[in-house]
């Protein structure tokens, strides 16, 4: 089997269609999107600002009264109570700036969706942590986010299991429109981890799967802070990833046949997230972000192309893809297995 792998595409539809094509030339039976298909869902800046101004007024509320909802439910409370007007206000702006922020991502996904119907490829994709899993359910179809399928293509047959957003999400995007990451991991002073629980291996130990796509990483996998040792101050808790995603990465590894492929994305403005590394059995990928705007390479995007045969990885080659004609679509990064081992070729373009 053949697979597209695009990710963090976040509106730049240009290159959402050029990758599409070029696999579609490639003739790939699968195109799998990896999440954050949205960018910043304000058309005006008026209305961020708004949004901001109530958000700043919320939280000060919120730490004055101990209150222990979120946002939006300390925006209704304000907003239904017979309170001061200025403060009736800020409860209306929060609960009317997120619906404009829900409408223009409900548009904005209407145009991506477009270049999938468009491009005659067999699709499925994941909400990132800037992207809402009801939209996407309802204008992708599609969604993998606590979803496991199998796929039949020609001769292929595979299971897939996914689980969308990240540990992180951006404050300019109301909170309650993003994908929830529901993991809780408990540290002692000192940062070492003494408990907890992650929605995300919850799922996967109950659906096993040839693949795998997340939209955040496994903990210190192709990670860019510090090459994965980036430690929060002071402790040895990691800055960035999924400790319950690598919790779950190592343990698979004492399956019989664990999942081969680890598709992932999240982390794309360095080139040390971008490529791939074999974790025991299981190729971990992450082919950066498709837009020219967020990734490692100024001006361009990257995605993947990865090859499977009999449930095993085969070979990978990472893309750039920019708007330059005499440059379009150009190899950067071939991965490959041989009897030596797990091998990184980097081509010149």
């Amino acid at each position: 089997m053949k697979i597209l792998y695009t990710t963090d595409p976040h509106e730049d539809i240009a290159m959402l269609q050029e990758a599409g094509k070029f696999g579609l030339e490639q003739k790939v039976d699968l195109w799998l999107a990896g999440g954050d298909f949205i960018d910043i869902p304000w058309n005006l800046q008026e209305s961020h600002d708004r949004y901001k101004k109530a958000v700043n007024e919320l939280l000060r509320i919120r730490e004055q009264r101990k209150f222990n909802g979120s946002l939006e439910e300390l925006a209704l409370e304000v907003a239904e109570q017979n309170v001061s007007s200025g403060l009736k206000q800020i409860g209306e702006d929060y609960i009317a700036m997120t619906g404009v922020a829900k409408n223009n991502m409900k548009e904005r996904y209407k145009k991506m969706v477009k270049v999938f119907d468009e491009i005659d490829i067999p699709s499925k994709t994941l909400p990132g942590n800037y992207d809402n899993n009801e939209l996407m359910n309802e204008i992708f179809e599609n969604s993998l986010h606590l979803n496991k399928e199998e796929l039949k293509l020609n001769d292929s047959k595979l299971t897939i299991a996914g689980y969308g957003g990240a540990p992180e999400w951006p404050s300019w995007i109301p909170h309650n429109l993003i994908v929830p990451f529901n993991e809780e991991i408990h540290y002692d002073k000192k940062g070492n981890v003494v408990g907890g629980r992650s929605e995300a291996v919850d799922f996967f130990r109950k659906n096993k799967s040839d693949i795998i796509i997340t939209h955040t990483h496994p903990q210190s996998i192709l990670d860019y802070i510090l090459n994965g040792m980036g430690k929060v101050e002071g402790s040895n808790r990691s800055a960035g990833g999924s400790f319950g995603l690598r919790v779950y990465l190592n343990e698979i590894q004492e399956d019989k046949n664990p999942s081969f492929l680890w598709l992932c994305g999240h982390m794309h403005t360095s080139n040390i997230n971008k490529g791939a590394k074999k974790c025991g059995k299981t190729v971990v990928i992450n082919p950066g972000s498709l837009s020219r705007y967020r990734g490692a390479i100024k001006g361009a995007g990257t995605f993947a192309i990865i090859d499977t045969e009999n449930k095993k990885f085969e070979k990978a080659i990472i893309y750039a893809v920019s708007d330059k004609e005499n440059e379009r679509i150009f190899p950067i990064e071939e991965y490959y297995i041989t009897d030596r081992g797990f091998n990184k070729l980097e081509l010149l373009c």
